[in-house]
């Protein structure tokens, strides 16, 4: 009986981890950024590519605390909020590239910290779905592209290359991108 139970759990383990690299790769994110210092929360708009592996019905997105506000995708996806995940559920086909978009607002409880009147984060490639939906796997290759909008007299530094700072009434955006 514990060789039985031993074997359940370590297939149930294997086949819930391992089933989300093996069906899809996401390729890309595009983010714009906008921290409210007074309400200490992040309102994102993301735009994902992704490509899927192998037939399946839903993929997900890690996503602690993120409220959905508004969604859009290409070929009928829909998108759901639940479990600390974002999930895209659709009728997957192999080989297939796909896109959706979403605009979410979050509190978040770590990962990124309001200070006096600085922001700063930690954990990256694993608890960055506290701030920013991604997948919580150091592992992972998406390529981020962030725009992150900041009062003026802030100054903004991020992981990836420059490329280019636009102003705007009160704001700045930095426009960061990854190789």
């Amino acid at each position: 009986m514990r060789i039985f139970s031993f074997i359940l759990l370590f297939l149930l383990f294997k086949f819930s981890f391992a089933q989300q690299t093996e069906i899809v790769n996401f390729i890309n994110v595009e983010a714009k950024i906008r921290p409210s210092f007074i309400d200490k929360k992040i309102t994102g708009e993301v735009s994902y590519t992704f490509q899927i592996k192998k037939k399946c019905d839903s993929v997900y997105l890690n996503g602690v605390g993120i409220i959905l506000l508004k969604s859009t995708s290409d070929k009928g996806i829909k998108i759901t909020s639940e479990n600390k995940k974002i999930w895209l559920i659709s009728k997957f086909k192999p080989d297939k590239t796909y896109s959706v978009s979403f605009i979410y607002e979050v509190k978040p409880k770590q990962a990124l910290y309001f200070v006096d009147d600085q922001i700063w984060t930690q954990g990256q490639g694993k608890y960055t779905s506290n701030w920013l939906p991604s997948l919580d796997d150091m592992n992972d290759k998406m390529v981020f592209s962030l725009a992150i909008s900041a009062p003026t007299e802030k100054t903004v530094i991020a992981n990836g290359k420059l490329n280019s700072i636009q102003e705007k009434e009160n704001y700045k955006t930095w426009n960061f991108i990854m190789n």
